[in-house]
């Protein structure tokens, strides 16, 4: 385990695999099916995201399967864009869409697509769990993301999750 990971296992939570980062990147409107299977690279690229914890032992699943793609169009959304209940009701909708992780089963991700803004924009929303995460990662998974989505190849990987976590 990673000094964070050690510090998480050493504490008890009301709800373990509740302690989540999510962010949304805001995107012009993308294909979803493009989209989809970008995701899925990225899942398969970053070892991380197979990760799974079982008394205090982290692990690879190595047939962990993607955790889907959820969509939103925000023009359902209560009140509509805009209006002051929209936020809340927003908020309300992505918190459920990361309420069914779970440390040993999986998944310990969620992806969606959030479509339909006035301005022509969309999001993607990320939901890690802090055990498989921190911000300095967003950006690499947001590039990886964007590189995967427009068909580049990303190269070979630098340091594997597993050569990283055992040099610290």
């Amino acid at each position: 385990l990673l000094p964070v990971q050690e510090w998480f296992f050493g504490r008890e939570f009301v709800r373990a695999e509740h302690w989540n980062q999510a962010f949304l990147v805001r995107v012009p409107e993308l294909e979803r099916g493009r989209l989809e299977g970008a995701l899925r690279g990225l899942v398969e690229r970053h070892d991380a995201l197979r990760l799974r914890f079982r008394g205090g032992v982290q692990f690879y699943d190595v047939e962990a399967s993607f955790p889907g793609l959820r969509v939103l169009d925000v023009r359902e959304v209560a009140g509509g864009e805009g209006s002051p209940e929209f936020e809340g009701a927003l908020r309300e909708r992505l918190t459920g869409w990361q309420s069914g992780f779970d440390l040993e089963q999986g998944p310990v991700a969620a992806f969606g697509y959030l479509h339909g803004y006035r301005d022509g924009s969309a999001r993607i929303f990320f939901a890690l769990h802090h055990l498989i995460t921190d911000t300095v990662s967003w950006r690499i998974l947001a590039e990886d993301l964007h590189g995967l989505y427009e068909g580049r190849e990303l190269g070979a990987k630098g340091t594997s999750y597993r050569q990283w976590s055992q040099a610290v």
